[in-house]
């Protein structure tokens, strides 16, 4: 028996992020966090961002809303990817 696409949708009410992962905006943005795992790699587990003005990025990782290039989105991850680059900052 095979290994199935799984996914779920999550609404979400997010004010994005400073350099420093501090909140920043006044009013909530309203998205969806899908989370999702696949079956070519079902030892990840993918978050990803929907319908977020300030999503940005090659892969949707990023959050824009401070006006810095870079600040990470906190609900576009890949696990255990992101946790593997925890370890290393350590």
């Amino acid at each position: 028996m095979g290994q199935e696409y799984i996914e779920a949708r999550f609404p979400i009410k997010c004010k994005g992020r400073s350099p420093s992962m501090e909140e920043i905006l006044e009013d909530a943005v309203d998205v969806m966090v899908l989370v999702s795992q696949c079956p070519d790699n079902y030892q990840s587990i993918s978050l990803h961002v929907e319908g977020c003005p300030h999503n940005g990025g090659s892969h949707g990782g990023r959050c824009d809303a401070s006006g810095y290039k870079g600040v990470s989105c906190p609900y576009s991850i890949d696990l255990p990817y992101a946790l593997d680059w925890m370890v290393r900052l350590r």
